[in-house]
């Protein structure tokens, strides 16, 4: 499993100790001015130790100490750190003290000199999972509205892992595959998530339209513990998203989650590079409303697709993505034609089965950031590739309108994933 797959141990005690192993370890590209001294890994649950594996180590770390993963290499004028990992994977152990349910995390840095005494900057993060034997251990599923769990425009998620936890977020993303051979039905609305407290359940809900969710239209899963939530007790005219891992970094992965009804347009994530900051706010420019609320999720590193040069394309990652699209000089793109845009085929993205969560972006490098795209989507996937659809028709996609990916991957313990 990835650095962007969970670990799940069971909350019991066996006999002895579990051993769960991390592989596939991805980059991350730092800006050429930093210092990195490597990639270190921690937990602060208790009863999991962490497996040192710099220059051929092999032992384990106990909760709260920082263990040694590997160095930065060199890519041209930027520094890309963890690719020593790749192939060489490490292990996580757990003995006991986790109480059934439980989520912790295990922490990714890297080691910088660059402020004078080394610190320990944050990168990402692990999410590590205790769970009963009988529970339901997807994190990423997909689920069909049906007469069972749509009332108006509600939609019941019933997931083990979510009843009665408030504790959770959730991100989700409209699927326009067909299902068991059916085609697609659609909801163009503005959707959003929120805890329902009455019921205990996470619930989907139309933020437009008068109509109800509409049965057999699907929805992509992702469930994220340790999401930041972001409010706004004003209209803004964007939320700024201050996180360790985003700031000053315009190459991060950002994936932003409505979780307020007045959400009532497309949204999309940006960098602002005067304040150096990630914001979220609606592509079109209007105000946010007052009590807007998001599920904010940054990652440090992630893989680039673009025509553009200039932009890095060596990072490579394992379940995440960046799609750029656009070529140099601007005015289209060998992968878009009107209201579809073609994704790239990641090897971790090419199945119909494989969810997935999708953000627009603004985002790239100082000379080719993108621009935002103002329309509801879809994803969908038709002959072997998977499609961004547009609900308003005609050539609505900007050359460079850019698209976050986060996706499940086919070596996930998890696969196949889960149809709810």
């Amino acid at each position: 499993m990835g650095y962007y797959n969970d670990i799940h141990f069971k909350s019991f005690a066996p006999t002895g100790s579990q051993v769960a192993t991390v592989s596939h370890a991805s980059s991350y590209t730092l800006p050429p001015t930093l210092i990195s001294c490597g990639i270190f890994a921690r937990t602060t649950a208790v009863g999991v130790e962490i497996q040192a594996v710099y220059d051929g180590a092999a032992y384990f770390v106990p909760p709260g100490t920082w263990a040694a993963m590997a160095a930065s290499v060199g890519v041209g004028n930027e520094i890309v750190f963890g690719s020593a990992l790749n192939g060489n994977d490490f292990q996580v152990r757990y003995t006991s003290g986790q109480a059934s349910g439980a989520v912790a995390r295990i922490d990714l840095a890297y080691k910088s000199s660059a402020k004078g005494p080394a610190t320990y900057e944050p990168i990402g993060h692990i999410n590590v999972y205790f769970d009963p034997v009988t529970a339901q251990h997807e994190t990423w599923f997909s689920v069909r509205a049906t007469s069972s769990n749509v009332s108006g425009g509600m939609l019941t998620l019933n997931h083990s892992r979510l009843n009665g936890r408030s504790d959770m977020e959730v991100f989700v993303t409209q699927s326009g595959s067909p299902v068991s051979g059916a085609a697609a039905v659609l909801n163009d609305n503005t959707i959003s998530v929120f805890y329902d407290t009455g019921l205990a359940r996470w619930r989907i809900r139309n933020n437009t339209g008068s109509s109800g969710i509409p049965l057999n239209s699907v929805y992509n899963i992702r469930i994220e513990p340790f999401a930041d939530t972001l409010t706004s007790p004003t209209s803004n005219s964007g939320l700024t998203y201050s996180n360790q891992i985003s700031n000053s970094n315009q190459h991060a992965i950002v994936f932003a989650m409505a979780a307020s009804a007045n959400i009532d347009r497309p949204y999309h994530v940006y960098y602002q590079p005067v304040q150096q900051v990630w914001k979220v706010g609606y592509s079109d420019g209007t105000p946010l409303p007052a009590g807007s609320k998001f599920f904010v999720r940054a990652f440090g590193w992630a893989k680039y697709h673009s025509e553009y040069a200039g932009v890095v394309g060596s990072n490579n990652t394992n379940g995440l993505g960046v799609d750029l699209a656009g070529r140099p000089g601007g005015m289209g793109s060998a992968r878009t034609t009107g209201a579809v845009r073609t994704l790239p085929s990641w090897t971790w993205f090419d199945q119909l089965a494989a969810p997935a969560i999708v953000m627009p972006s603004g985002t790239g490098n100082s000379t080719n950031l993108s621009i935002p795209f103002l329309h509801k989507f879809y994803l969908r996937f038709v002959s072997g590739t998977w499609q961004i659809v547009s609900f308003s028709s005609g050539s609505v996609f900007r050359s460079r309108a850019a698209f976050n990916v986060w996706s499940m991957r086919e070596d996930d313990p998890q696969w196949p994933p889960a149809l709810l």
